[in-house]
């Protein structure tokens, strides 16, 4: 499973937000090189390449988009004021349904500190819906 914790949206001014689109490119040559260096044998560049990825992502802001809840409500990340742990999960994956517990302990915790985003992968089914209903809020 894939955890992203991404800035969300503050009052930082778009135009001086580092956004993660414009990263990607960056990020893609950066990912090239170091599988370069892996292949030359060259760990301590690889590594180098490896960092400048991190780097790349690190204080970048996920793009706006809108997520649709089961509820068929719209959640817009600008308007979000609190940065954003967004979670991949699917009912399908063993790892995904057992964690629900302790996300549901840390989103309580932090819920004033950070906005949670369950991603589920599937379609909407019986499952799916046992499963969010097993989700905090």
């Amino acid at each position: 499973m894939l955890l992203l914790a991404l800035t969300g949206y503050d009052q930082v001014k778009s135009a001086d937000r580092k956004m993660l689109t414009v990263t990607e490119p960056v990020i893609t040559q950066f990912k090239v090189k170091e599988q370069k260096a892996w292949d030359a044998g060259n760990k301590s560049l690889a590594l180098a390449y490896s960092d400048s990825v991190r780097y790349s992502i690190i204080g970048a802001y996920i793009d706006n988009h809108t997520f649709r809840t089961l509820d068929n409500r719209d959640v817009k990340l600008e308007s979000l004021d609190k940065p954003l742990l967004l979670i991949n999960s699917a009912t399908w994956c063993a790892g995904c349904v057992s964690e629900v517990p302790v996300l549901n302990k840390v989103a309580k915790e932090f819920a004033d500190k950070v906005t949670f985003v369950v991603l589920f992968h599937d379609n909407k089914d019986e499952k799916l819906f046992e499963l969010a209903k097993k989700c905090n809020d």
